[in-house]
């Protein structure tokens, strides 16, 4: 049976924002005296929004960044994407008209704040492909990888979790839609490039790929 729609996460996946997001990221720690390079933070909160790296910091290091992190993170985030721009992934203005040309349904779901989710898509010139479908986990108070957005995007939809796809690129967002019942692929073009394909797999993707023009392909759209 084909999917009947296909939910897209954000970061990595229809935006190329992750490396502005880890710049930020790492300015704003080095204010709390934590040094991390944005690579660095690339790979240890890869998946988690300020408030999921707020509760890393407070379990590895014992730094409780909980009541500060976001409110300086975001603002200052949403600033450099509007002074800098934002490009899509290459080739997702393509896949999402593909998938909906198909006969399928399309949503954004992501951990990011919902003001800072509707500025990438706005920027990428994406955000009209997915109309009222464009859901934040923050917004719910339950991100990746809980389920929850998923499962959220999935009943606006009208569409059972079993009969959509979700396209990740990190473990985290992996897990949350595995654990909301849908089939999952990795996507590894955009920053983890093919070697991150196997700890998507190990995650439960059920199959990786690394052009997106390629998703109603793979997700068995045609």
């Amino acid at each position: 049976m084909k999917p009947a729609a296909i939910i897209f996460d954000c970061d990595g996946v229809l935006a190329d924002s992750e490396p502005q997001a880890n710049r930020v990221l790492s300015e704003v720690l080095a204010g709390f005296g934590i040094l991390m390079t944005p690579d660095e933070c690339r790979e240890a909160f890869v998946g988690l929004n300020p408030a999921g790296v707020a509760a890393k910091v407070l379990a590895t290091r014992a730094i409780d960044l909980r009541e500060s992190l976001t409110a300086i993170v975001v603002p200052r985030f949403m600033a450099l994407l509007r002074a800098e721009g934002l490009r899509p992934v290459p080739g997702a203005d393509a896949a999402v008209r593909r998938v909906l040309s198909l006969g399928a349904l399309a949503a954004v779901a992501s951990n990011s704040p919902r003001p800072e989710l509707e500025l990438k898509l706005d920027l990428a010139g994406l955000r009209g492909h997915f109309g009222p479908h464009v859901h934040s986990g923050d917004e719910l108070g339950r991100s990746k990888p809980d389920p929850a957005v998923y499962l959220h995007a999935a009943s606006r939809l009208g569409v059972p979790p079993a009969r959509c796809i979700v396209i990740e690129d990190t473990p985290t967002g992996v897990r949350a839609g595995v654990a909301a019942g849908m089939r999952v692929l990795g996507f590894t073009g955009a920053h983890g490039g093919p070697a991150h394909a196997p700890a998507l797999l190990a995650a439960g993707a059920g199959a990786t790929f690394d052009a997106l023009v390629d998703v109603a392909r793979v997700a068995g759209l045609e």
